[in-house]
């Protein structure tokens, strides 16, 4: 009998192959989560676009060499919300020990948001004064539950990013055209 290589096979027809076989006697967590429906890429990026309209400036997946690289961080001329994008139980349940996550001070945004498919976080599990966003099956989003109040926040983090990005565009050469512009902004 020859081996067949996993990593060849779609991850569709290998949670397909797995739910027809009697598995009740393996442990497939972390090898198989078979709750994860959708892509992290897919979830970042309709969490994405549901804050551009709600925001002035998002940066989904922004790296700046933070402790923190939040799934889309959304800034406003007042505030800030940061959004984590969780697809499966286990990515869920595997962040609350994050550095940030412990000692919430050192994390980034005023307003704080899971954003996952429907029914994968239930309202009691988030942490005090997170918000949920959940993706419906129909491919349309809702605010389960709201963040509560304005969380105490590492603003160098947050400046710092707000840094790295324009930076970025100074050397990608779009500095200069932002300072040309004289545009009206609204």
């Amino acid at each position: 009998m020859s081996k067949t290589d996993l990593s060849t096979i779609p991850i569709n027809d290998l949670l397909q192959e797995v739910r027809q076989r009697d598995i009740h006697d393996y442990d497939l967590d972390g090898i198989v989560d078979s709750e994860e429906v959708m892509s992290h890429a897919l979830c970042v990026k309709m969490a994405s676009e549901y804050m551009r309209k709600r925001a002035d400036v998002v940066l989904p997946e922004f790296f700046c060499h933070n402790s923190e690289l939040p799934d889309v961080i959304a800034f406003t001329s007042r505030d800030s919300t940061v959004i984590e994008c969780k697809v499966s139980r286990s990515d869920f349940l595997r962040d609350k020990n994050k550095p940030f996550r412990i000692n919430s001070n050192q994390g980034m945004g005023d307003s704080r948001y899971y954003c996952a498919p429907k029914d994968l976080i239930k309202p009691e599990e988030l942490p005090q004064w997170w918000g949920l966003i959940e993706i419906l099956p129909s491919g349309k989003m809702r605010k389960s539950r709201e963040s509560c109040g304005v969380h105490k926040k590492n603003i160098e983090a947050e400046q710092y990013l707000l840094f790295y990005y324009a930076r970025r565009a100074y050397y990608a050469g779009v500095h200069d055209t932002i300072l040309k512009y004289r545009g009206y902004d609204g």
